[in-house]
Parts: structure tokens; sequence; C-alpha cells
């Protein structure tokens, strides 16, 4: 009974993820702009369906003490993932704050924000659960693991569009800096100015001089 309990819980949770990148993240128009943003958002209902196949196997249900060794792989699974979202957070800001003189993108901090909600607001709860309710504490891990499930895969789509836009940008830069060109003259010259005030002022461009035998010829014919 628990067992079909929890790969429903599974299944459901993989249509809401679905929904939720459709709904919130509008995910046909945030593809085009992010393409790879397609493994995380795919990737994250198929971890979900695998965890309630792999549910329904008769050798999955374990004993209290057992759940409380998974419990403390979770958790400490789960403060790993929140310390690198926050890094991750920290080093973005500064580097657009430096670079670019604008916040992150605005679908970064996004990402992030349902990152933190999905690993604090779904896996930090307490719930009383009776002594003789041993069950209970499994639904209550698989609950947690689903939920940490898409909180990672939350924060890797934050890091592929962080690290998408910054790419664009610096290949932007660089497209920019290539692109300019000194101008030219409407004769092909080069215009040459003065840069100090005391150097006399120079000709707008730079013409090859006549030699003797032209300057004669254009004598004789006036």
């Amino acid at each position: 009974m628990y067992s079909v309990a929890i790969g429903l819980m599974y299944s459901l949770s993989a249509l809401a993820w679905l929904l939720f990148w459709r709904r919130s993240l509008a995910m046909p128009a945030l593809l085009q702009r992010y393409p790879l943003l397609q493994a995380p958002w795919l990737g994250g209902a198929l971890v979900q369906l695998v965890g309630a196949a792999l549910v329904l196997h008769p050798d999955t249900s374990a004993g209290k003490e057992f759940e409380a060794v998974l419990f403390d792989v979770l958790h400490s699974r789960a403060d790993l993932v929140l310390s690198a979202s926050a890094s991750i957070l920290v080093v973005a800001t500064v580097v657009y704050g430096m670079q670019q003189q604008s916040p992150p993108p605005q679908t970064f901090i996004r990402l992030m924000s349902y990152a933190m909600v999905a690993l604090l607001g779904f896996m930090l709860p307490i719930v009383w659960i009776p002594q003789t309710q041993s069950e209970w504490m499994r639904l209550l891990r698989h609950m947690q693991t689903a939920a940490f499930n898409g909180g990672l895969f939350l924060v890797c789509a934050g890091l592929i569009t962080l690290l998408e836009d910054l790419m664009r940008s610096e290949s932007g830069a660089v497209s920019s800096d290539h692109g300019t060109a000194p101008s030219v003259g409407a004769q092909g010259h080069v215009p040459i100015t003065a840069t100090g005030t005391d150097s006399p002022a120079l000709p707008q461009g730079i013409e090859h001089p006549q030699s003797a035998e032209e300057r004669h010829k254009h004598t004789t014919g006036q």
C-alpha cells in the first residue's frame, strides 16, 4: 500500500515538474533562448519516473534504523547543494557587478530562487511521526527526495543560463572589438589629425607627391 502511494507521489511530482516549467518559466519561449535547458527539464521528470518504478520493487522497504541513515545522507546532500547555490549566487552577483554593471539575468535569479524554495520549503519542515508508524518515515523520506531532485535540477538549470549568458556577452564584446576599423576617406586616404596643441595642423589626407616630370608636363600644358 505504501509503495503504491510513494510511486503515485513520484509520478505526480513528475507531472507537476513539467507543468511548473511550462507555467512558471514559459518553457517553449525559454528553450529558444537557452536550448540546453531541455536537459534539466526532461531530466528532472525522468528521475522522478525512475524513482516511481524503483519504489515498486518488493525489496525497497527498509527498517526504521536504515531510514534514519538514509535521512542523514539526504540532508547532507541537501546541505551541499544549498552551499553550492549560495556560492553561485554570490559569484554571479560579483561578476556581473564588476564586468557589466548590472544584476545577473532574471531567468537565473528565478531558477535559483525556486531551487531554494524546493530545498528549504519542502525538505526542512519537521513532521511528527508516531513511533509505531515506521512506514510514515519512509513516505516522508521519499517526499523529501522528490523535492531534493527538483531543487538539484533547478540549480543545474540556473547554472546553465548563467554560463550561456556569460559566453554570449563575451562573444559580443569580442565581435564588437573586431568590428571597429579606422575610417577611410573618399579617395582611400586615412585621415590624420593633430593630437597636441603645440603641433602644427596636419592635412586631412596623405597624397603621393608628384614627380618633377609630371610637374613639367602640367606646366607645359598650361
